[in-house]
């Protein structure tokens, strides 16, 4: 099977990139449940062939590993146009690892790639503590995945809303 690049993989790819599951394809902690069920739901996986442990959900698929792989390794130059397949991809890091702590927007595990990429699409940041840092614009970067978020969509509208008024 070969495969495309979608928004909504582009979306698995980025709670994927930093939550990975010890084993195959796969993710651990809070986003473990909506990658199985995007996983399914795209056709990555099949629900009988998805492998479920302690807080983490994977599956195997030597082909998409390795596209998965290739995309991670292309982030800096593939994620820099202020379209759907960034913002997906994002959505995921951010669903996945993000937080928002004193009113910056943090990215945990810090990649240069990621790093790049946001810088290429305007959001300054910076390194610390391990983690991505959002450096200003963090309503514009909000509002950018927005739309793309499922695991902390309500949460990002609640503060759209609050700071709009």
């Amino acid at each position: 099977m070969k495969f495309k690049l979608t928004p909504s993989i582009s979306y698995v790819i980025g709670l994927y990139a930093k939550s990975r599951a010890k084993k195959g394809i796969g993710v651990k902690g809070r986003a473990a449940i909506v990658f199985a069920k995007k996983a399914i739901e795209l056709g990555l996986s099949k629900d009988g062939k998805m492998l479920y442990e302690e807080n983490e959900v994977y599956f195997y698929n030597s082909k998409l590993k390795k596209f998965f792989e290739k995309i991670l390794k292309e982030v800096s130059d593939r994620f820099i146009f202020a379209n759907d397949y960034a913002a997906s991809y994002f959505a995921g890091l951010y669903d996945a690892v993000g937080e928002i702590k004193d009113g910056k927007i943090y990215l945990g595990k810090y990649n240069i790639k990621d790093s790049v990429a946001l810088q290429k699409l305007g959001f300054l940041n910076k390194k610390k503590e391990g983690k991505i840092v959002l450096e200003g614009r963090e309503v514009e970067f909000l509002r950018f995945i927005k739309d793309y978020s499922v695991l902390k969509k309500k949460e990002i509208e609640e503060i759209l809303t609050s700071l709009s008024l």
